[in-house]
C-alpha cells in the first residue's frame, strides 16, 4: 500500500521504497516533513510508486545532503522545496514533475512527460528528455559547470537564466519565452544552439563561443529584443524578427540557408546592430538577405 511519513525523516543507510510489489500497480509515496541523511551525500534514496504519486512536502537534504536520489517511475512527482543531494534522476514519469530548486554535486537527469522546474539550480550537468511540455519557470536560474541539454520531443516554455562554465546549452524542440531570458556559456567557448523555432513576446540575451539558430526566430510571436554575443560564429538558418529592439549581433554572422533562399532579419523599431570581429559583417551561401 501507500507509504506516508508525517514526521521528519533521517536516513541512516541507503533506502529503497517500492510500493509496486504489495499494491500491484502502485500507490503514493508521501513525505510531509523534511528528509535528510546522516553522513553528507552517503545515503541514497530510490522511490518507486508505480502508477502512484511522489510528494516531498518540505526540504530534502537541507541539513545533511542525500546521495543519489532516483525516482524510478510515478504519475505526478512534486518536490515543494529545494533538494540537496549528489544527483537526482527520474527514469520515467507519466504526469507532471514539479521541482522547486536543487543543489547537486553531480547531475540532474530527467526523463518523463511534463516538467515544471521552479527556483534555483546549482549542479554539474542537466539533461531533460520531456515527451510533453517542459517549463523552465519564470525567475528560475540554472548555474552549471557542465552542459544543459533539452533532448526530448516536447515543447519548451522558459523565463529563465542559464549559465555554464564553457559548456554547451542546447534545445531540441520549439521554445517559447514566457519572460525575458538570458543564456551564457561564459562568452569564449561553448555553443548555444536552438534546433527548432524560438518565439515569445519577451527579450532574449545570448552569450557564447558560438550561437546556432537552425529555424525561425520570432515567426509566430515576435521577440521584443534579441542580443547575441559570440566570440566565434553566429549561425542563422532562417528569418529573425523582433518587435521593439534592440537587435544586435556582436560577432561574425553566417547565413546558413541555401543560396536560392531570401532571408529576412527584422530589427523592429530600433533597427539592427552588427559588430563583427572580422569582415564582412554577414557571410553566407550566396542567397539574398533583407535587413529592416
Amino acid at each position: 500500500g501507500a507509504i506516508t511519513m508525517s514526521s521528519p525523516v533521517v536516513l541512516t543507510g541507503s533506502s529503497i521504497m517500492d510500493v509496486t510489489a504489495s499494491s500491484g500497480t502502485g500507490a503514493n509515496i508521501t513525505f510531509f516533513n523534511t528528509l535528510d541523511g546522516t553522513i553528507s551525500e552517503m545515503e541514497n534514496l530510490t522511490l518507486t510508486p508505480g502508477t502512484g504519486d511522489i510528494a516531498l512536502g518540505e526540504a530534502v537534504g537541507s541539513i545533511t545532503p542525500l546521495g543519489v536520489i532516483t525516482f524510478t517511475n510515478g504519475t505526478n512527482i512534486t518536490a515543494s522545496d529545494p533538494i540537496t543531494a549528489t544527483s537526482l534522476t527520474q527514469s520515467l514519469g507519466t504526469g507532471l514533475t514539479t521541482l522547486s530548486g536543487a543543489t547537486l554535486s553531480a547531475n540532474l537527469t530527467l526523463t518523463g512527460s511534463q516538467f515544471l522546474l521552479k527556483g534555483d539550480y546549482s549542479l554539474n550537468q542537466a539533461s531533460i528528455a520531456n515527451s510533453d511540455l517542459l517549463q523552465l519557470g519564470n525567475g528560475s536560474s540554472f548555474d552549471l559547470s557542465g552542459t544543459f541539454s533539452q533532448i526530448g520531443l516536447g515543447l519548451v516554455q522558459m523565463g529563465t537564466t542559464i549559465t555554464t562554465v564553457g559548456s554547451n546549452i542546447s534545445f531540441n524542440r520549439p521554445v517559447t519565452l514566457t519572460q525575458g531570458s538570458s543564456l551564457s556559456t561564459g562568452g569564449t567557448v561553448g555553443t548555444i544552439s536552438f534546433a527548432a523555432t524560438m518565439d515569445g513576446g519577451y527579450g532574449l540575451v545570448l552569450n557564447a563561443g558560438n550561437v546556432t539558430f537552425s529555424d525561425i526566430v520570432g515567426g509566430g510571436i515576435s521577440l521584443t529584443s534579441l542580443n547575441v554575443t559570440a566570440s566565434g560564429l553566429i549561425n542563422v538558418a532562417a528569418n529573425q524578427t523582433v518587435s521593439l529592439g534592440p537587435m544586435s549581433y556582436i560577432g561574425d554572422v553566417v547565413l546558413t540557408t541555401a543560396s536560392t533562399t531570401t532571408q529576412f532579419i527584422d530589427g523592429g523599431a530600433s533597427g539592427i546592430t552588427f559588430q563583427p570581429s572580422s569582415s564582412p559583417a554577414i557571410a553566407g551561401n550566396g542567397g539574398d538577405c533583407n535587413l529592416t
